[in-house]
């Protein structure tokens, strides 16, 4: 269950409130409306979320590229 509230100030001064509270069942199927199904089931993530780890070589190919450029 999530809970959300906002408050907000009407003109001429008064403050309204409202609250929104929804039910979430993680065991539904439902269609969010694009006909692909959505689930409540999670899932890990499959692929990489950190760049690929790569030699220093570019960096220093690069670094070299440009300090022999700013030497000319």
């Amino acid at each position: 269950m999530t809970t959300s509230t906002f408050t907000s100030t009407l003109p001429g001064g008064a403050v309204t409130t409202i609250t929104e509270v929804a039910v979430i069942t993680p065991d539904v199927t439902d269609t969010d409306g694009d006909s692909t199904p959505t689930t409540g089931i999670g899932n890990l993530q499959t692929g990489s979320a950190a760049p690929i780890v790569r030699s220093p070589g570019f960096e220093v190919f690069a670094g070299l590229l440009v300090g022999g450029v700013m030497m000319v």
